[in-house]
């Protein structure tokens, strides 16, 4: 029932899909909005941001095209935040690595986003909401054909994500008076309307024949905090708009003040009282603009004045960095990547407004991944009758903090801890492609005397501790008594590994000196679960002799001699000693007393067969 209710559901979607194959909103050149930023004045601004308020917002939005594509400052900010998340690559990561479903939709995903026309030109559009109160995009599909080979099969797959032209955003239908038209509380996107268009593109601004977002259709983007304020208030770029303005006008009339004052003037000296030199004097100087010169007699004595352009200039200059460094906050959370300042030796105000930009550029990743994963993934998946989950991360870290990760987990490894499986995904996501342990290699029979043991093969427990046979990195087998029990088992201390808790406690009680019969039972019990290759053959008194040999009689003293005195304990005592593969003479630097040491070897004994019976341990002085 459930596989017929998703092929049932599958096939709407699929039908549904197949409408959204045409745009639908489309705005002819002729019927774009006007320049409105030439003219723009405090009256006309407010006047929009009024109308947008009430619903209408094609002036305003109109002003926001244009001061984002004529505001040099605007456009140069704007710029860097979206280039922030555009230039890092993105990965398609299953929800769960381990789930069949999420991996093949991973596969699906990833080809849809190959398959799109114009993808990196859509997500760009999306990122204008960071600013903008809101971004629309129409979802056109095709049918997908046949897959490449190594490619999944798909029903329909994405054509291109077509940009919708704000200018038929249609805010009024909140505003009216009739009942009957307003939005239903459960209708998706319930403030948000688009007006007709014809196929010429002209735009029918009766907001009673407006049209719904289709969820289907439409991908919805918002990236910002304002979450609370409705899209016809403005978003954040009405913060900036008065900025823009001042900063214009302040152009404007630094531009008027260096045509009047920057070039010198003249300024001549005669006789005022003399009605006919002044006279004279006039026409000579109105006469010097057109033959670049002035005639007067002996008498009269002319000067070219220079004005202090400098700090005129520096005033002004003043007022539009002013201008600039309150947009640059608004946009990029920092002014230091725009203007360079000196912030003092050692201020940190320069990292400080890189972590500000960083959390930006993270948010906005997490708010653009959030859309797509729902408004886009999902009913691409639903569609082609998948019924697994994706999500889309993008390579975050920077060199700086992808060291400090690194020595993160080397400073982990070393203190004897490393991440859990499920960290692996957190990391994933934090420098942008998918990570994996490292598969163990191939398992090697081990050589010796008829197979034993290791020639049928490795148990799962064991085998797991085959990656790290060099012992780094592992955690819990750096310890006295790991070390001490893998030489005198003549193994890597590796593959001691599932046996790391236990070999900690043992480590505890031997260093107090409280190491009992009974705590080595339980070891050699719990040995012999999880390592039969190492433990299957060893009785009690092997074992605590491997321990003397590799941690000192000291630690173990009186161990042995209780050991074969308890009934419980026979039927592993009784056992055949252990038959190990030839090892080489094993040598031990153990610092046994702090102002003495000694060397020991540890050498086996063997029978006609090869097999091991016993150790002989001899000692000798170490060399200075």
């Amino acid at each position: 029932m459930k596989l017929l209710t998703l092929a049932a559901e599958a096939i709407q979607a699929a039908k549904t899909a197949v409408k959204a194959t045409v745009r639908k909103a489309f705005v002819g050149l002729h019927y774009e909005p006007m320049n409105v930023s030439g003219s723009a004045t405090v009256q006309t601004v407010k006047a929009a941001i009024r109308a947008a308020e009430g619903g209408d917002t094609r002036t305003l939005f109109a002003l926001y095209r244009d001061l984002t594509i004529g505001g040099s400052h605007i456009q140069c900010e704007f710029g860097k935040r979206k280039m922030a998340v555009l230039s890092q690559p993105h990965s398609i990561l299953p929800q769960d690595k381990e789930n069949a479903d999420d991996v093949a939709a991973a596969l699906a995903v990833a080809q849809m986003i190959s398959d799109c026309e114009n993808w990196t030109d859509g997500i760009a559009h999306l990122l204008d909401a960071s600013m903008w109160p809101l971004a629309v995009v129409e979802k056109l599909y095709q049918p997908a054909g046949e897959p490449m080979p190594g490619k999944p099969r798909l029903a329909h797959t994405l054509r291109r994500l077509h940009i919708v032209n704000p200018t038929v955003f249609c805010f009024r239908a909140g505003y009216g008076t009739s009942a009957a038209n307003m939005p239903a509380d459960d209708q998706w996107e319930a403030d948000l309307r688009f007006f007709k268009t014809d196929e010429t593109g002209r735009v029918d601004n009766s907001w009673e024949a407006a049209y719904p977002a289709e969820r289907e259709r439409h991908i919805v983007h918002r990236g910002h905090l304002l979450s609370g304020v409705r899209d016809n208030w403005g978003g954040p770029m009405r913060s900036i708009v008065f900025w823009w303005l001042l900063s214009e006008l302040g152009r404007e009339w630094f531009a008027r003040a260096m045509e009047r004052y920057g070039s010198p003037f003249p300024v001549a000296k005669t006789d005022a009282t003399n009605d006919d030199a002044m006279t004279f004097l006039r026409e000579a100087l109105s006469l010097s603009t057109k033959i670049g010169g002035l005639v007067v007699d002996n008498d009269t004595q002319v000067e070219l004045v220079q004005t202090m352009t400098s700090g005129m200039a520096d005033a002004h200059e003043k007022f539009i960095n002013i201008c600039n460094r309150e947009i640059s906050k608004v946009i990029i959370g920092q002014e230091l990547s725009a203007t360079a300042a000196p912030t003092g030796m050692g201020s940190g105000v320069a990292n400080l407004q890189g972590d500000v930009r960083e959390d930006i550029r993270a948010f906005d990743q997490i708010k653009l991944a959030e859309t797509l994963t729902r408004q886009l993934f999902n009913d691409f998946l639903r569609i082609n009758g998948m019924p697994g989950r994706v999500k889309i991360v993008w390579g975050g870290l920077d060199s700086t903090e992808a060291k400090e990760v690194a020595d993160l987990l080397v400073s982990l490894s070393n203190a004897s801890l490393e991440p859990t499986d499920d960290a692996i995904p957190v990391l994933s996501e934090r420098v942008g492609f998918q990570l994996q342990r490292k598969a163990p290699p191939e398992p090697q029979a081990m050589p010796g005397a008829g197979g034993g043991a290791f020639g049928r093969g490795l148990s799962p427990q064991f085998a797991r501790s085959w990656p790290d046979l060099n012992g780094v990195g592992i955690g819990g087998l750096k310890t006295f008594a790991a070390q001490g029990l893998a030489a005198g088992l003549g193994v890597p201390v590796a593959w001691l590994a599932p046996l790391r808790k236990h070999l900690a406690d043992i480590e505890a009680k031997a260093r107090d000196k409280s190491v009992s019969d009974a705590d080595l039972l339980e070891f050699l019990q719990a040995g012999n679960d999880l390592l039969p290759e190492l433990f299957g053959a060893m009785d009690l008194d092997g074992l605590a002799r491997v321990f003397e040999i590799g941690m000192g009689a000291a630690v173990i003293d009186g161990v042995r001699a209780g050991l074969r005195t308890k009934p419980e304990l026979l039927d592993l005592s009784a056992r055949a000693p252990l038959a190990l593969p030839a090892p080489t003479p094993v040598s031990l630097h153990l610092e046994m007393k702090p102002e003495a040491n000694v060397t020991k070897t540890l050498t086996p004994i063997r029978d006609a067969d090869g097999t091991i019976l016993r150790y002989e341990l001899s000692q000798t002085p170490a060399a200075e």
